[in-house]
């Protein structure tokens, strides 16, 4: 479709830009990358706040782990936050919640993980937007591991595998399950979080 662009809506194109990019996230990040950004311009020119703030809480998440892209990729999430509140958009802030927390928690600035990962649970209850709570929830797990809160650590991953197994989420519920060897570590039973891994990789 994309080989047509010159021929199509304006606004489709920037649509098959953003899905183009999901189509490329899981294969090549960088490809992934120069999808979101054209996205992000065309909406951009196309002054479709909505669309702005999707493609805006994608794109940063293709710099996690690059340290000088980092204030650049806050920065993104600031902006998509801020467009997806004016526009009414729950979900769309839970997002950029999520990537904000992804961005944060790599680069050691745990303070503002947490605090976004915590918005972002609150924000997904609210819209009934079980998707994004189940994400939350698996990331306060591992927050909480972190910290050395094992029971925390165990009761918030669980809740995030009942949900996305009933969600009927399987790469979602798989990665949970393998999170779950974490917590198993930390109490003196390797054994039993390797069972937990094992289980994952064969779900997959």
């Amino acid at each position: 479709a994309l080989d047509s662009a010159g021929s199509l809506d304006p606004m489709l194109v920037a649509r098959l830009e953003l899905a183009a990019g999901f189509g490329e996230w899981a294969r090549d990040r960088l490809a992934a990358r120069v999808h979101w950004e054209r996205a992000v311009a065309a909406f951009r020119d196309l002054e479709d706040e909505r669309y702005l703030s999707y493609a805006l809480g994608l794109l940063p998440g293709t710099y996690i782990a690059e340290r000088d892209r980092y204030a650049e990729a806050i920065a993104q999430c600031a902006e998509a936050i801020e467009l997806a509140r004016r526009v009414g958009e729950l979900p769309l802030i839970a997002q950029a919640l999520n990537v904000k927390g992804e961005l944060a928690r790599v680069q050691g600035e745990h303070d503002v993980a947490l605090t976004a990962y915590e918005e972002g649970r609150e924000l997904a209850e609210a819209a009934g937007d079980q998707t994004h709570l189940c994400i939350f929830l698996a990331n306060l797990g591992y927050m909480a591991r972190h910290r050395g809160d094992i029971a925390l650590a165990c009761r918030l991953t669980l809740q995030s595998l009942r949900l996305s197994w009933n969600l009927g989420r399987r790469l979602m519920s798989t990665w949970t399950l393998s999170e779950l060897a974490g917590p198993e570590l930390a109490e003196g039973r390797p054994e039993r979080g390797a069972i937990f891994v094992g289980a994952a990789d064969q779900a997959l």
